[in-house]
């Protein structure tokens, strides 16, 4: 999951409820992701590319937080960006460039790693935390940053320079991912901590905004996380006290991604591509601990 911006389920419970029809349900069949050396903890699924990479993030035994890539032939590779105490890989473009996020004695910082294994460090300007989750074919990086007391999205280009994403009325912004055309996608949230309510949205290249929310009776709040060239968007959405995937087509049609015949299974949908591969990561509560597995699906 991404532990830097684990939403708590109390404030899941008191977002706002929305909907009318709900979308089709979904007979997924999945590839489970279990990364070597990972404790009882767990790992999850972040993003994928157009050639099957795989990045995400694994804790192992002793609870260290590692970042890993896995090939499109099943190995595994693992990302720690050095001297970090935490490092989380988030999204992998067509080229191998991976971003994500550490953690060290500083505080919270993103990274980008060049297919060679060299890392760059990534902060945004009078930021004093940075999290990196998404890059396009051109370099594009999108992410979120803490400042003046708020949190507020980004995009990065390859020459440099940082463009902040706030949208209109919103108290946080978290900008998630971002496709080869310029379309970003991400959540934000309006109201007070106590009494957050949560929104998807899309931008455009052009800085239009689309606010998504998914139509399930009874449902609340709604995060997009990944975003195709042909504009498919996966994220998740609460309803029942439990999360769910759910994967949006470009002619906006919605369909729910969960385990089949489980109850007991928080599910998010994190990245896709476009071969509308899917990848993301579910959680089995145990009633003592909770263990978090990746998955790989086809939609």
């Amino acid at each position: 999951m991404r532990s830097f911006w684990a939403v708590p389920l109390a404030v899941w419970l008191l977002w706002v409820l929305t909907g009318i029809t709900p979308p089709a349900p979904a007979e997924v069949s999945f590839t489970q992701i279990n990364v070597p050396g990972a404790g009882s903890a767990g790992n999850d699924a972040e993003g994928i590319n157009n050639a099957g990479q795989i990045v995400g993030g694994f804790t192992d035994s002793g609870g260290k937080r590692h970042g890993y890539m896995r090939t499109a032939t099943g190995a595994f590779v693992t990302i720690d960006v050095p001297r970090a105490t935490s490092t989380y890989a988030s999204a992998i473009n067509d080229a191998g460039q991976i971003v994500g996020g550490f953690s060290d004695a500083s505080g919270n910082h993103g990274f980008v790693r060049t297919p060679t294994g060299t890392f760059r460090t990534l902060d945004a300007p009078g930021a004093t935390a940075t999290y990196a989750t998404g890059i396009n074919t051109a370099a594009q990086i999108v992410g979120s940053f803490s400042a003046g007391g708020k949190t507020h999205g980004f995009v990065h280009t390859a020459t440099g320079a940082f463009t902040v994403i706030d949208l209109p009325g919103a108290v946080s912004t978290y900008a998630a991912g971002i496709n080869d055309a310029g379309q970003i996608v991400g959540w934000f949230s309006t109201g007070s901590p106590a009494n957050a309510v949560i929104h998807g949205f899309v931008r455009a290249a052009s800085g239009a905004i689309t606010r998504i929310d998914v139509n399930v009776p009874g449902a609340y709040g709604t995060i997009a996380y990944g975003i195709n060239g042909a504009g498919d968007i996966v994220g998740e959405f609460g309803v029942g006290g439990r999360i769910h995937g759910f994967l949006r087509s470009a002619t906006g049609d919605v369909t729910t991604i969960d385990v089949q015949n489980q109850t007991n299974v928080d599910i998010a949908a994190s990245g896709i591509n476009r071969a509308r591969q899917i990848v993301g990561w579910f959680v089995v509560s145990s009633g003592q601990s909770d263990q978090s597995h990746g998955f790989l699906t086809a939609r």
